[in-house]
């Protein structure tokens, strides 16, 4: 007999929903208590809102070596990867400029600081300055890490990982962005409904087809943004300007391989706009992405391999 659990919360910042679907012979309430555990201790190492989390540790010393541990290693070296695949477009050290924007606490108060992870004076460095020896790693002086613009996908990677082999019917959705596996409860393939920018309603969906593991990430400028100086931000930096994008794209939905190339990806594209929205559905692994464009009312880009994404009127 099939069952499920479902429950919902807040963490990293974001709303959290996640669901698990079995039979009665799964203890779905022990599995879903330890996805939590996991999220709370990804949270308590790599919050840059937590003066006692690891990544606060290592900004605080930026310019000294420091040794870490394995799991910080190990996101610390996808991020690198990322940054020199996307050439620069998504770069971990960019939160001194992301500060500076206005972005300095944790949502949804972000212009309240603690002063100890005040790194607004730091610099911006390219990613080849880290150093990594063993487990020993090296940040810039005057520089700090950020993992916001992956953290969620590693995460969702982690916890797809760990729900292999237990139960293959889940959905997790961290800040809307989500993997899932499997069926619901109805035996049907997950469906996720692409949010219409500006006005209440969905533009299409995205499915699980045949119920195979899916990652989606959407990323944009219409939240998580406010006001400094009676100037407009957004969260979405553009490492080469230091500032917060200036782009035609409102938001970018993509399907990727893994919740973290989703993750990163979907905010390139927001950075980067058309041109760089047509270079990486080529060559970056992307299985579908529907991206909407500022001022353009009703236009929207659809790329997809197969029928992954289906726009509402289809």
């Amino acid at each position: 007999m099939k069952t499920h659990v479902q429950q919902s919360g807040y963490g990293l910042g974001s709303e959290i929903v996640l669901t698990l679907v079995g039979t009665a012979s799964l203890d779905l309430d022990i599995l879903l208590a330890q996805v939590w555990q996991k999220i709370r201790l990804f949270e308590e190492r790599f919050s840059r809102f937590q003066p006692t989390s690891e990544l606060s540790k290592v900004n605080q010393i930026a310019g000294q070596w420091v040794e870490v541990s394995s799991e910080f290693l190990e996101v610390l070296t996808l991020a690198i990867s990322f940054s020199k695949s996307t050439e620069g477009r998504f770069n971990p050290l960019i939160l001194p400029a992301l500060q500076r924007a206005g972005y300095v606490g944790s949502w949804p108060n972000p212009v309240q600081s603690n002063t100890d992870l005040d790194y607004r004076q730091r610099e911006i460095h390219a990613i080849d300055s880290i150093k990594i020896e063993g487990s020993r790693i090296q940040i810039p002086e005057a520089s700090a890490l950020d993992f916001g613009g992956c953290g969620k996908g590693i995460l969702l990677d982690q916890l797809a990982d760990f729900l292999s082999g237990k139960t293959n019917n889940y959905w997790l959705s961290l800040g809307g962005d989500i993997i899932c596996c499997g069926v619901d409860m109805n035996d049907q393939e997950w469906s996720v409904g692409i949010a219409r920018v500006g006005v209440q309603g969905i533009i299409g969906s995205v499915k699980n087809e045949g119920g195979e593991k899916c990652a989606i990430a959407t990323s944009g400028t219409t939240k998580r943004r406010g006001t400094q100086n009676d100037t407009e931000w957004h969260h979405i930096i553009n490492p080469v300007t230091h500032a917060p994008a200036e782009t035609v794209v409102c938001t970018a939905t993509v399907c990727a391989p893994t919740a973290a190339a989703a993750d990163v990806y979907a905010k390139c594209i927001v950075i980067s706009g058309l041109e760089y929205e047509k270079e990486i559905f080529e060559k970056k692994g992307i299985t579908a992405a529907a991206v909407q464009y500022d001022g353009l009312d009703g236009i929207i880009s659809v790329y997809s391999q197969g029928s992954q994404i289906k726009l509402q009127n289809e």
